[in-house]
């Protein structure tokens, strides 16, 4: 191999080392916090409660239409949709999860970017999700919500 080949080879090695060492330590991270930090959401109304990251912040209510819930945000970043439907049909097949005695079923992911999971208590349909703003759902988001939903506490 002549010289010049051997120089521009080492050199295309060195600048894409030197973007993924640039990647990896200045990446935008979201930094994980212990679950014990959360903070609480809670629905005396519908009894239910679940701890959220405290990056979230409930910034708008729900839309007219929707009750039982509000909208949290990490700005920019994504937002758990938190809300009830009433007379609610019965859950299809069997429950991915059981929460206070109550079937739970993960959902699927919507579009690529929205996971969560619906709880059936009695007639009604507790439906909490988180949806990722401009990204497709990953194992961290997947890691999410199944964090947030071992926290789900179900009254009366």
């Amino acid at each position: 191999m002549n010289r010049k080949v051997l120089f521009w080879v080492l050199a295309l090695v060195v600048v894409v080392g030197c973007v993924l060492v640039y990647f990896s330590l200045f990446k935008e991270s979201i930094p994980e916090e212990s679950i014990s930090n959360w903070k609480v959401y809670s629905n005396e109304e519908f009894g239910y409660s679940f701890k959220y990251p405290s990056r979230f912040d409930i910034v708008q209510p729900l839309a007219w239409g929707y009750e039982g819930g509000n909208i949290l945000v990490d700005e920019g970043v994504s937002y758990i949709t938190v809300y009830v439907v009433k007379d609610a049909p019965s859950m299809d097949g069997s429950a991915d999860l059981t929460l206070g005695g109550y079937g739970a079923k993960f959902s699927p992911p919507f579009g690529k970017y929205r996971s969560g999971v619906s709880i059936y208590k009695g007639d009604n349909l507790i439906v909490i999700y988180l949806q990722d703003v401009g990204r497709d759902i990953n194992e961290d988001i997947d890691s999410l919500i199944r964090d947030i939903v071992s926290t789900i506490e179900l009254t009366n």
